[in-house]
């Protein structure tokens, strides 16, 4: 984390946090986004982090095609993001459209300064 604060960019995606919940509240602390896979669905340990994740830093994912094998069974397409909404949505007592939005608009914001990504959300 020292190499994060070094380099003083407020706009990372930490990939999947599974850590301890003292290190994820140091990261909330400098403004990182979290990124959150189906395991939400199988973990007791990534509902609460993700209950501790401010709705305005979290961000979904699927990991890799063979990232959800281990313990999903099945490889990670694309479409296992809804399952991920759904899972947050219940952690974050939202609705799934809730929280689609918001990731939406965390996205977006993690974006704004490539005008090429930006022009393609809005």
């Amino acid at each position: 984390m020292d190499l994060l604060r070094v380099y003083g960019n407020k706009k990372v995606i930490i990939h999947w946090y599974s850590g301890g919940l003292d290190i994820l509240e140091e990261m909330i602390g400098e403004g990182y986004y979290f990124s959150t896979s189906p395991e939400i669905k199988f973990s007791d340990h990534i509902k609460k982090v993700v209950k501790e994740i401010p709705l305005d830093h979290i961000l979904t994912e699927t990991d890799n095609p063979g990232g959800t094998q281990s313990y999903m069974g099945k490889k990670g397409m694309p479409i296992l993001v809804e399952d991920v909404v759904e899972e947050i949505a219940k952690v974050k007592e939202k609705s799934p459209s809730q929280i689609e939005e918001i990731i939406q608009e965390n996205f977006a914001r993690i974006v704004e300064s490539d005008p090429s990504i930006h022009e393609l959300l809005v």
